[in-house]
């Protein structure tokens, strides 16, 4: 499988943190990967299989660099 180049929008939630437990345990191949989060989880730690990436805040938008974006916002709908 060719490497893809993922962003998660919502990391540190429930559903982001899932996905990248699914990543990891299907071995996906990562050429790329950005981590989104609220400005509430600025200087958090990335969740589970996203260690060695650090987490960004979509204020200035997202990089239209990824072929694929996953997106979980959450409850209360801000980033």
């Amino acid at each position: 499988m060719t490497p893809i180049r993922l962003a998660i929008v919502g990391a540190t939630g429930m559903v982001g943190q899932t996905t990248l437990a699914v990543l990891q345990e299907w071995n996906i191949p990562l050429a790329d990967l950005r981590l989104y989060a609220s400005s509430e989880s600025a200087g958090k730690r990335p969740p589970h299989g996203g260690s060695g990436f650090g987490l960004f805040t979509p204020s200035k938008g997202l990089s239209p660099d990824f072929f694929i974006f996953f997106l979980s916002a959450g409850a209360r709908g801000r980033l």
